[in-house]
């Protein structure tokens, strides 16, 4: 099961670019990542998430392992594998 947006926000991939009806998101830069339900290599996968795909970002206070949400669900993903970006206009 993949998490497909049903519009496409434009990305703007600079913080200093938030206006104040932005929030702060991710892109996958993975051909495939994992949502995982803990943050570790060990959590339950919850789902497969594409290239591409933005998510929006909840807390990246652990450098390794970063909380998303992606449609209804809520996960980790390994924050090596994804773009930090202000998405405008949701």
């Amino acid at each position: 099961m993949s998490v497909v947006p049903s519009v496409v926000p434009s990305v703007v991939p600079s913080a200093a670019a938030a206006a104040a009806d932005s929030h702060r998101c991710v892109v996958v830069l993975a051909e495939s990542l994992h949502l995982r339900a803990a943050a570790s290599p060990d959590g339950h996968v919850l789902t497969w998430l594409s290239t591409g795909l933005v998510l929006d970002l909840l807390d990246d206070s652990d450098p390794d392992w970063w909380l998303v949400q992606a449609g209804d669900l809520r996960g980790f993903v390994r924050s090596v594998y994804v773009r930090v970006a202000i998405v405008t206009g949701k």
